[in-house]
């Protein structure tokens, strides 16, 4: 069995260290006979691998998703923030900071995000 069949770009090494066991472990003669198309094998090994990784891509896509929706956030809060005196907007942005880190989730559609924004924005405009 060939380990670069497992290799996925940017894949931790225990994912990758853990995929090759895998695969070394489920490749048997009974699963993949001889008389198994190669192209049909390929598609085999194939899905088994991206399933495998399938857990890990879903984090990296959600820490991903996170990092935009807080980034977005930040410059929507920058944006709110342009009349401000700069040490209230520096304030301001350390509780807007704050907040989209303790409560944001990749979950969320941007516009909970805005809306979370808004209404810290409206408090620091009172």
């Amino acid at each position: 069995m060939n380990s670069t069949l497992v290799v996925i770009s940017g894949a931790p090494i225990e994912y990758r260290m853990r995929a090759t066991r895998e695969l070394a472990s489920s490749v048997t003669a009974e699963q993949f006979p001889a008389t198994l198309h190669l192209a049909q094998a390929y598609a085999q090994l194939k899905a088994k691998v991206e399933q495998f990784f399938a857990p890990w891509r879903k984090t990296v896509a959600d820490e991903k998703r996170l990092e935009d929706l807080i980034r977005k956030g930040h410059s929507r809060a920058a944006r709110g923030l342009n009349d401000c005196d700069r040490t209230e907007a520096e304030r301001a942005k350390r509780e807007v900071e704050r907040v989209l880190q303790e409560e944001v989730k990749a979950t969320w559609p941007e516009a909970d995000v805005a809306d979370l924004v808004e209404e810290i924005l409206v408090q620091w405009h009172e």
